[in-house]
């Protein structure tokens, strides 16, 4: 559901060239201290499955809103009986902000025009009216997979962090990192290796062997995140077996003149300062496009632990990028061009000499020089530098036989400079260069919908292709390599009176071919994990050439148990992923990887086989979704501590120092679990919305729980949303207890140092809204850890080094343009 922006405005006369070029770009501005009630945040309204093919049509909604901007009645006034529970249901779930006379908050009315029309059926025009809410298609209406959407709100809520903080709101999504800021997001126990990145369509293509390595995307430039939980390749792709994070940049403008949005934002931990922008216009002279600039600025001192300083901790991020959109009648084309730069230390306590000293540190509690460390903006050695920039062409044409065509080509380059310490200061540059070009080509059709019988059919196609090529230069760690991929899949919906039935088959094909420098070829045939013919000699080493096929399925449905209130899903899906090349060949340490890692170049396409049943309830007085999921892997590569003969776990020293040894290894993994929440009258003055998750993976051999898998987690947040004083039109308070328990289902003996302790962490917001000078004004203070309780996260390597941050309160000021 949208509503419908105000009819466009008239072209005016000629003036002079300042003027002109104002009211060219410049919104209509209007201040009074009388309104009517007014739309908050609009939401989808449902098409009744109930209605017939091709069925259209308006149903007009009064709302009497009180003047604490609860909602007191709702009828229907006009419009198609089919259409009716639809319309009720969607408008007794609105936010709306109360009447004002003389600014004063007063009761009112407001009149809702709900548009109804099959979504496969041309689209219609319709005369203005004051308030259209027009039905949008919702993508979850009828998927079986455990889903969840963030909207701009929410998003707005997590500034200044990373994606995966961002994600994190969302049940069974947790994190792994090492130091710093940057963090990687982990759903159902699955790391980024096995979940999949969309940017605005296109698949985010970086280095992803370290866990320093989260994804290049500012949160700032999206709209919504949605997480799809469970295997997903059969639609979106190779790497989408544990999930997807479906990243949709905010709509183009469609009205003539200027908007957009800027937010500032200060933060107590690290001293940080943020600061974004969004321009929005529509030129008056040329309606037929729209216009996007935007970036966001980011720096942070090194951070604070509650009883230490993180050296070397701080961080400067920055992006920038525009968008330009031409649509004419049935044809749409947009360029979407985007620069992202990140530069951050590296925790100075990632280092040790000996296996000893190693211990030793962890056994002390603090790190050996914490002492000498002081909160600071310098960046020194070690620390790492990454920059992404992004160009896409997407193109979209709606045939009069009613296929809607979609074309996507984009071109990514990642470029990531790491550097160690060095004994002399006359050592400049990094030690470890990697440049990541990628170019794709995805295209997707989806048809008219088809009727049989009582049932529709939705049906859809599509093809992608790729080449990419990494360039590194440094220390032996990973190899050059150059890959050809290509796919095709197709999909459908199955569109019922009580519910849906969805089915996507995909097959993946990928040539790659790594070149390994003589040295390092050599390594791996010490070890046994390379014959020395197994590869072709080329100029400077030996070219190691894979080739791998694979296919991905999905059946899933949706029964509707109670219309409107309770949904039931079930999703059976098989998903495939290759191995990486750092998988494969991988040879040494880095900066953002503080162990020593050894790859497998026998390694094979890995497979899962899920089952994920869910439960969403929806009522007024109680939201509530539950999910289960079930995993089979098999060829898991599983990367945890390598162990001796004895069974203990190995260190390898090398002149950087003393590092745990990681391997990876193939076993068949077992992955049970569940995750969900219940929110508590969600619009009332007290609420209370608790979420949690759970998961259990084992190696199918030996039973043994695997290393690295989260630990059950827990959180309960009490909301108070009293009636707002004077000129707020809404606000809230928000406390939440948030519990992080030990990791028990690990065995100890496998990793390097036991898991850590759990924690009970203290969090809480205070957020208004009011309207000032014609435009929304947000305000909010966060403070999380507010006890600065000093725990380790079991998924973070930091836990081998140092505490998580501690106590933060961050002020943030943002406004709709």
């Amino acid at each position: 559901m949208t509503a419908r922006p105000p009819p466009r405005r008239p072209r005016l006369p000629p003036l002079g060239a300042a003027a002109a070029a104002w009211l060219w770009l410049a919104p209509t501005a209007a201040w009074s201290q009388d309104r009517s009630p007014q739309l908050v945040r609009p939401l989808p309204p449902e098409y009744p499955d109930d209605a017939p093919p091709g069925a259209t049509g308006t149903v007009d909604v009064e709302l009497t809103v009180g003047a604490d901007g609860t909602l007191l009645e709702a009828r229907v006034v006009d419009g198609p009986e089919v259409f009716h529970a639809a319309a009720l249901h969607t408008a007794r779930r609105l936010e709306v902000r109360p009447a004002l006379e003389d600014g004063v908050p007063v009761a009112g009315t407001l009149l809702l025009h709900f548009h109804f029309e099959d979504p496969h059926e041309p689209d219609h025009d319709h005369g203005p009216a004051e308030e259209i809410i027009v039905r949008a298609e919702r993508a979850d209406a009828h998927d079986a997979h455990a889903r969840a959407t963030l909207d701009d709100r929410e998003l707005e809520a997590t500034a200044a962090r990373t994606l995966a903080e961002s994600v994190a709101e969302v049940p069974g999504v947790q994190l792994s990192r090492t130091s710093g800021s940057a963090a990687k997001p982990i759903v159902r126990g699955h790391n980024e290796r096995r979940l999949l990145v969309l940017y605005d369509g296109v698949r985010h293509e970086s280095q992803k062997w370290g866990p320093d390595h989260a994804p290049e995307i500012d949160p700032f430039t999206a709209g919504s995140i949605t997480v799809v939980k469970g295997p997903a390749g059969a639609r979106y792709g190779p790497d989408a077996i544990g999930g997807v994070l479906l990243v949709q940049p905010p709509p183009m403008r469609s009205e003539t003149g200027l908007g957009g949005k800027a937010m500032a934002l200060g933060g107590t931990n690290g001293r940080r300062g943020y600061g974004a922008l969004r321009l929005d216009a529509v030129p008056h002279a040329a309606q037929a496009w729209s216009l996007r600039l935007e970036g966001s600025f980011n720096d942070a001192a090194a951070q604070q632990a509650p009883d230490y300083v993180l050296g070397n901790t701080a961080a400067r991020e920055w992006s920038a990028g525009g968008a330009a959109e031409w649509g004419q009648a049935d044809w749409t084309l947009r360029l979407r061009v985007h620069h992202f730069d990140r530069q951050e230390g590296v925790f100075y306590g990632v280092r040790t000499a000996t296996p000893e000293e190693f211990e030793a540190q962890y056994a002390a509690g603090v790190p050996a020089n914490a002492a000498l460390w002081s909160v600071d903006r310098t960046i020194d050695r070690p620390s790492q530098s990454v920059t992404h920039d992004l160009a896409t062409l997407h193109a979209e044409k709606a045939t009069d036989g009613g296929w809607t065509w979609r074309a996507i080509y984009a071109f990514q380059r990642n470029h990531r400079l790491e550097s160690e310490q060095v004994r002399s200061a006359a050592t400049a540059g990094a030690q470890y260069d990697f440049t990541l070009r990628t170019h794709s080509l995805d295209a997707h059709a989806e048809g008219p919908r088809v009727v049989l019988g009582r049932w529709k059919l939705d049906p859809g196609l599509g093809a992608q292709g790729g080449f990419q090529e990494n360039v590194y230069r440094g220390y032996a760690l990973i190899p050059n390599h150059r890959s050809f991929s290509g796919s095709a899949f197709g999909h459908g919906r199955l569109l019922g009176d009580h519910g849906a039935i969805t089915a996507a088959a995909r097959y993946d094909h990928l040539d790659r071919t790594a070149y390994l420098r003589t040295e390092d070829f050599e390594r791996h045939v010490a070890r046994d994990t390379l014959r020395p013919d197994d590869c072709p000699a080329y100029d400077h080493g030996k070219a190691c050439a894979r080739r791998y096929d694979t296919g991905s399925v999905s059946i899933g449905g949706m029964w509707h148990a109670v219309p409107h209130t309770l949904d039931l899903k079930l999703d059976l899906s098989r998903g495939s992923r290759f191995p990486a090349v750092d998988e494969l060949y991988l040879i040494g340490s880095a900066p953002s990887l503080p162990v020593y890692a050894i790859g497998d170049p026998g390694l094979d396409v890995e497979t899962t086989w899920g089952l994920s049943p869910t439960a969403v309830f929806t009522h007024p007085l109680l939201d509530a979704e539950v999910g289960g999921f079930a995993n089979r892997v098999d060829d898991y590569i599983y990367f945890a501590p390598a162990l001796g003969p004895d069974g203990t776990p190995t260190y390898t020293v090398t002149i950087d120092g003393s590092w745990p040894e990681y391997t990876v290894q193939p076993i068949t993994a077992h992955f049970v679990g569940g995750d969900g929440y219940l929110d508590v009258a969600p619009q009332e003055v007290v609420g209370l919305r608790t979420q949690g998750a759970l998961v259990r993976a084992t190696d199918a051999a030996t039973g043994a729980a695997l290393v690295g898998i989260p630990p059950d987690q827990v959180s309960s947040t009490l909301y108070l949303r009293p009636p707002p004083p004077g000129a707020v039109q809404r606000w809230w308070l928000g406390v939440e207890v948030e519990r992080l328990a030990r990791q028990r289902h690990a065995d100890a003996s496998v990793d390097v140092l036991p898991a850590p302790a759990g924690a009970t962490l203290l969090h809480a917001e205070l957020q208004a809204e009011l309207r000032w000078a014609d435009h929304d004004w947000r305000l909010a203070l966060q403070g999380s850890n507010l006890l600065d309780t000093a725990y380790r996260e079991y998924t973070s390597l930091l836990r081998y080094y140092a505490d998580q941050p501690g106590r933060d309160l961050r002020l943030r000021v943002s406004v709709d343009l």
